[in-house]
């Protein structure tokens, strides 16, 4: 069964899924600290009931053609 990105990614750029990479993260919210946690701060954050996925292949030409999609778990 083939999942939404792919599906998606069909639709949009290219039939032939060979290749083809679908990645997803959790989503989170920082309370307070945006841009100390690589500098060794203390970045209190939270978890949130939202994803982020990103499908995408390489390409023969030095382009990159990927889709993105926000949504809850």
């Amino acid at each position: 069964m083939r999942s939404l990105e792919e599906n998606k990614y069909s639709e949009g750029f290219d039939k032939d899924l060979q290749g083809l990479v679908v990645e997803g993260s959790p989503g989170r919210v920082n309370i307070i600290g945006e841009h100390t946690d690589y500098d060794e701060g203390f970045v209190p954050l939270m978890p949130i009931n939202m994803n982020v996925w990103v499908a995408g292949k390489p390409q023969e030409k030095r382009t990159i053609k990927f889709i993105i999609r926000v949504g809850l778990f």
